[in-house]
């Protein structure tokens, strides 16, 4: 996995400088909501390469292991409404 990425104090400053911590707060929990939707979907295509390359070597048994997998991973992303 890929290091955390670390802005140098001066991107901070000017960030900060120029939004208010409302704004901030926003834009992080936007981008947040999207990582999750990325990951959601490639879970998903990896379920669905995994369904079809089982399907086409005639695993149905691991055909339908994939599709449970899929299932699960769109059952546990959905967020609760507010």
């Amino acid at each position: 996995m890929s290091r955390p990425y670390n802005p140098p104090e001066a991107k901070v400053a000017e960030m900060l400088s120029r939004f208010t911590p409302r704004q901030l707060a926003i834009g992080y929990l936007r981008a947040q909501h999207r990582a999750r939707g990325a990951e959601v979907a490639f879970h998903l295509m990896a379920s669905v390469n995994d369904m079809t390359l089982s399907a086409v070597t005639g695993d149905y048994k691991g055909a339908r292991n994939a599709v449970e997998t899929a299932k699960t991973h769109l059952r546990t992303s959905k967020e609760p409404s507010e």
